[in-house]
């Protein structure tokens, strides 16, 4: 009786060959030893794991409103939306982002230069739209990033769609702080 050719799924490594390279010598009464499916299966899992991981791990970097950025950057959540925003003595631009946007991402460096460029003079803010869904929702955002300026107020001056260049910005506070 000669044992059935299976195929490994997980690994899609043949089972004859698993066999060939394990076992000394394929004999009927040995089909399928359990080391080997345990073998298997520690793969299997393996692969497994590596793929939730590779899906989830932004979830993981750092805890909601920890998100690393420059120091000069504010983390608005609601709770502090209108003493942050709202009520603030000097404009204040807000990134709204999320973990999961590779152009938001790819954006929070030029909102960091922004921060260090304009330090006393425009307060700068990341709102992290999963954690604050609600003001998100308030200001009809419905793609990501989003850049508004607010200066004195709820209504936003300005507002930007998509990742723009520093320069852009700049134009856009250079104009409010000469409005003063």
């Amino acid at each position: 009786m000669t044992p059935p050719k299976a195929t490994l799924a997980v690994g899609l490594i043949p089972f004859s060959l698993l066999r060939k390279l394990f076992m000394a010598a394929p004999t009927p009464e040995r089909v399928s030893p359990p080391w080997l499916l345990v073998i298997g299966l520690a793969i299997g899992v393996g692969l497994v794991a590596m793929m939730v991981w590779e899906s989830t791990a932004h979830y993981f970097k750092s805890a909601p409103g920890e998100e690393s950025h420059s120091k000069l950057i504010v983390t608005v959540t609601t709770a502090n939306w209108k003493q942050e925003v709202v009520d603030s003595p000097v404009p204040v631009l807000v990134d709204f982002w999320a973990p999961w946007c590779g152009p938001c991402v790819a954006l929070s460096p030029t909102i960091e230069r922004i921060a260090d460029r304009y330090e006393g003079r425009v307060k700068v803010a990341k709102l992290n739209i999963d954690d604050a869904g609600a003001i998100a929702q308030k200001y009809g955002i419905n793609a990501i990033p989003v850049v508004l300026i607010f200066k004195g107020g709820e209504n936003p001056v300005t507002g930007f769609q998509g990742p723009k260049s520093e320069a852009t910005y700049a134009a856009a506070l250079d104009k409010i702080l000469a409005r003063k």
